[in-house]
């Protein structure tokens, strides 16, 4: 394996996932071409893209002062939660080595607790500790090795992962390592996240029928054109083209999707998921492929559906439907693909293909 793997695939996975969403946008599933368009505004950030496209028809805010405070607000979310960013305030955490309070501000401190919770509620699958691990298998900051980590790597690197090394204490605000070498990854909520703040600065802004996309992970709000419900479309997880594999409605709800099929590497025929296992130190290798969650919050959507996808399709799907989360799943079967939905998603979403 050479080293230009993993960003290779990290960029294809980005530009199908930016296609996709164009597509979306572009009408691929509206009825017809005369439908009136959204107004759309779009960028780049935190390594990757965002759209938004608004259905309202007035408003006295222009689209470019909208795109100026919605790339304001995503560079305050860089600016916190960055794993690639050596001057945000994820980093200096991370850099600081010490088991005292780290004084913080009160959106990381927030940001912290709530991932740190979602980890104790999933035990581990998902664990904003797992930066050691990310970095080591080559899907971190740290440039990529050509070789995959021996065990002893892997045992070394899992000595610094585990939630119950972190406490939060909010009122001050404050966050406390247990472990001085634990290192934090948000990055499997941080997306969600965002999504989620550039909803609420157009709620305040008074939209009221909106979609807002960051790397995938979406924020819908009201209905489009026609008073229809949103229409979202799945990537069918065994092609590398932009062919849909199912179609769902829904309105007023956020949606994240964690799939391990175009970020990986491979070293000497070998596959290795960017999906890392908290609780093993390794990459995924069960036959889940992607897990779509709805949820109020698309950043906990984001952090549960990493989750699942970690848990493998047996007890990802029971958790789900224990723990009532919308969660769909498509997992590779044979030649083909098979999909299940937990009772919480087919209450919540309607499947149209």
């Amino acid at each position: 394996m050479h080293n230009q793997h993993p960003a290779r695939h990290r960029q294809l996975d980005l530009l199908l996932i930016y296609r996709s969403f164009l597509i979306l946008l572009l009408g691929i599933v509206v009825a017809c071409d005369s439908t009136p368009k959204p107004q759309v505004v779009s960028g780049a950030t935190m390594g990757t893209t965002y759209s938004v496209a608004l259905y309202d028809t007035e408003s006295d805010l222009s689209l470019a002062a909208m795109q100026a405070d919605i790339d304001s607000i995503l560079d305050g979310v860089n600016a916190v939660a960055s794993t690639y960013r050596d001057d945000s305030e994820l980093s200096h955490f991370n850099d600081h080595r010490s088991t005292e309070w780290q004084p913080t501000s009160a959106v990381f401190c927030s940001m912290v607790e709530r991932a740190l919770a979602i980890s104790r509620d999933t035990d581990g699958a998902f664990d904003l500790t797992v930066a050691p691990l990310v970095d080591l298998w080559g899907f971190g900051a740290a440039a990529a090795s050509d070789t995959a980590p021996s065990d002893d790597d892997v045992i070394a690197a899992l000595r610094l992962v585990g939630y119950e090394n972190l406490e939060t204490d909010c009122t001050r605000p404050a966050v406390r390592k247990r472990n001085a070498d634990a290192r934090l990854d948000l990055s499997a909520w941080a997306k969600g996240h965002a999504a989620d703040r550039i909803a609420s600065y157009l709620d305040d802004a008074g939209f009221a029928n909106f979609m807002a996309e960051v790397g995938g992970e979406l924020k819908l709000s009201g209905r489009r054109v026609n008073n229809a419900p949103y229409r979202i479309a799945l990537q069918h997880p065994a092609s590398q083209q932009d062919l849909t594999h199912e179609v769902f409605e829904l309105t007023d709800t956020g949606v994240a999707t964690s799939g391990d099929y175009h970020n990986y590497y491979e070293v000497d025929g070998e596959r290795f998921s960017h999906t890392i296992d908290p609780r093993t130190g390794r990459p995924v290798t069960h036959s889940l492929s992607t897990v779509s969650v709805i949820a109020e919050s698309t950043a906990d959507a984001d952090a549960y559906a990493t989750a699942l996808l970690v848990m493998g399709p047996e007890r990802g799907y029971t958790f789900a439907v224990e723990h009532d989360i919308a969660a769909y799943m498509t997992e590779y079967s044979g030649n083909g693909v098979k999909t299940r939905e937990t009772p919480a998603f087919t209450r919540i979403a309607r499947v149209v293909r």
